[in-house]
């Protein structure tokens, strides 16, 4: 008996090898293990896990930094609480990789869920987090952009540097995280 495809049982195995060759494909002109160990391999993640891992990342290095700080439930509208001060922040975290136009996205930005939001620009040359409060974003969106929600909340392009959004990177600190804040 000749084999055939019509024959032949596929497998979760083979979708996943399939869909990573495709997306490893994009995504290896830019980033290098050599380069950077750290974000060549969050680059090869999955958005979803890529989202969770560095949520882990940002809450130990809060918690390194002085503050009380967990990673919240998967069911919960914000990522990580902070607790300073006897006062409850509802944290964020959104993650891009660098897109073939040298430009990052984030996606399903809810301001009204968070208090704070932590943007991982997973860059080739290293990981950059950065932060604003929901009230810079909602001056960016309502006064700059001039952006539509879509049914999972906003999206917001920018470079590392933030230059789109008018703000600054010399701004604020988080002990040790970087704020950008508004230049206007």
């Amino acid at each position: 008996m000749e084999a055939t495809i019509e024959n032949q049982e596929f497998t979760m195995s083979d979708l996943e090898q399939a869909h990573s060759k495709i997306y490893n494909d994009k995504q290896s002109s830019r980033y290098s293990f050599k380069q950077n160990p750290l974000t060549y391999k969050l680059s090869k993640m999955k958005r979803q896990e890529r989202g969770v891992t560095l949520e882990h990342m940002i809450a130990e290095k809060l918690k390194i930094l002085g503050y009380q700080a967990e990673v919240t439930t998967v069911t919960s509208e914000f990522d990580i609480v902070i607790y300073n001060n006897g006062k409850r922040i509802r944290c964020e975290v959104k993650s891009s990789c660098v897109q073939s136009n040298d430009r990052y996205n984030f996606q399903n930005i809810k301001p009204e869920d968070f208090d704070i939001c932590f943007f991982a620009f997973v860059t080739p040359e290293g990981l950059q987090v950065k932060f604003l409060t929901s009230s810079h974003i909602n001056y960016f969106i309502n006064t700059i952009s001039y952006q539509k929600r879509g049914n999972n909340g906003y999206s917001i392009g920018a470079n590392y540097m933030c230059e789109n959004l008018r703000l600054a990177q010399n701004g604020m600190r988080m002990r040790g995280m970087e704020c950008v804040n508004e230049n206007i």
